[in-house]
């Protein structure tokens, strides 16, 4: 039976098994270095002339703020043997396999223990075929609703791959940002204009919430540049593949803070900041900072400006959707997962 890619889903479907193969590599799930290979450029052959809507590039908090999903998590049960492996053996979590090619490729690279999540149900029986036979266990459910942070043992090695929906990329980058410490790496496909804006420097047209979240958290990195053509329908826009890898290895205590500050300050991008932050954040009037435009300060910075706000930050703030309903829905679906799991 042909499967097509469905528009609400914002589904994209990799179409040449020689690209898949070389996103799973950049995953190192056995510990190889890689050289990056920044904006390389594919052109395979154009597929299905269709094409859906680009995900939004909006101002930076409608990319991580997202309101919470209707759709529920269907099935979470995942085997016990998925939990528990040695502490060298990564376990990988695909986000939205789709036909499966790059599951494929990440079963080629060494992934020993993988975990794939897929949403659409018309999807799930024929991923169930192929892959259950071969030790890979399929969740069928809304990866905002997960917690794959929490999955395996503690110290286990995580790595989450994902050719992201382009319909929640953002959010689904939002909900994962908190717990990167984690995570041995994420390897992502995003729109260009989306990968640009993560790593895009201080100061410059693109930097934004979302760049100052992503850096704060992580190393950021573009190392693969798709066109339409290596999609099926292809999308009105160039893609690329981003790598993250963690900067801390535990939670980083001002993030929370970060977010809500960079929420107020990047609600006005022309303005100086003192006037985004005269009614939340009068304690920062004072600082010399405070007359700078938000996009002038670096992560490091924001960060440092929120440390000064100390106790004093109240939830009036806007929250990333990783902070509220969505991570809320996520620890409950993972609690499900660990009884459901349980011997």
């Amino acid at each position: 039976m042909a499967i097509f890619a469905r528009k609400a889903y914002g589904q994209h479907f990799l179409t040449d098994a020689k690209i898949a193969q070389r996103i799973a590599n950049f995953a190192q799930i056995e510990g190889a270095r890689l050289e990056s290979t920044r904006f390389e450029s594919t052109q395979p052959e154009s597929t299905q002339p269709e094409s859906t809507q680009p995900e939004s590039t909006q101002p930076e908090s409608t990319g991580l703020d997202g309101d919470q999903t209707e759709s529920a998590l269907t099935s979470t049960t995942l085997t016990s043997t998925t939990l528990t492996s040695t502490d060298k053996e990564a376990l990988v979590i695909e986000i939205g396999p789709g036909r499966g090619i790059l599951t494929r490729a990440l079963l080629n690279a060494g992934a020993r223990q993988l975990v794939i999540v897929e949403k659409d149900a018309l999807l799930v029986d024929a991923l169930h075929c192929e892959f259950s036979p071969r030790g890979v266990d399929i969740v069928s459910g809304d990866a905002l609703r997960l917690a794959p942070w929490e999955w395996g043992e503690k110290g286990r090695r995580r790595i989450l791959v994902s050719n992201l929906p382009y319909n929640v990329g953002t959010r689904l980058l939002g909900l994962w940002l908190p717990h990167l410490h984690r995570f041995e790496r994420l390897v992502l496909m995003f729109q260009l204009e989306v990968a640009r804006r993560l790593v895009a420097p201080t100061n410059s047209a693109e930097y934004g919430r979302l760049s100052v979240l992503t850096q704060l958290q992580g190393r950021v990195r573009i190392v693969m540049k798709l066109a339409p053509g290596a999609f099926s329908p292809p999308p009105k826009v160039d893609s690329a593949l981003v790598v993250i890898e963690p900067r801390h290895t535990a939670p980083n205590p001002h993030y929370e803070a970060v977010a809500r500050l960079t929420a107020r300050g990047f609600s006005q991008r022309r303005a100086q900041l003192k006037k985004a932050f005269t009614k939340f954040y009068p304690m920062l009037l004072e600082s010399s900072l405070a007359r700078r435009r938000p996009q002038e300060l670096s992560p490091e910075t924001w960060q440092s400006l929120a440390t000064m706000t100390g106790a004093s930050l109240t939830g009036a703030e806007t929250r990333l959707g990783a902070g509220n309903k969505e991570e809320n829905h996520a620890r409950t679906h993972t609690r499900n997962h660990k009884q459901n799991s349980a011997p």
